[in-house]
């Protein structure tokens, strides 16, 4: 959790060791032998939490910076994975996706 804590804020990794510690109740609860390692953990997170306001998309011009960002991601990562050979992808154009 603490190496995890370096890359999130405190209130999304509190909300993570609340979830993992739910499943271990059930888990315990459904007799699967399991210690419950996150009793007593102390949560730390060295990332600075993020403001509202930059939470938010505010305008159409943020929403498209957003979309395209996200497809240029996936194209970079699709032909990463293409040059490795770990899929065979047919060619589309660019207006397809």
């Amino acid at each position: 959790m603490n190496k995890y804590g370096q890359t999130v804020g405190r209130n999304f990794l509190s909300r993570l060791n609340t979830g993992i510690h739910q499943s271990i109740q059930m888990a315990i609860v459904d007799k699967v032998l399991i210690d419950d390692f996150t009793q007593h953990v102390e949560l730390f997170s060295s990332k600075e939490q993020q403001m509202t306001e930059e939470k938010y998309l505010h305008t159409e011009k943020d929403y498209l910076d957003l979309l395209l960002a996200v497809r240029r991601k996936f194209l970079k990562n699709l032909i990463k994975l293409e040059m490795s050979g770990k899929i065979a992808h047919k060619k589309c154009g660019a207006n397809q996706l």
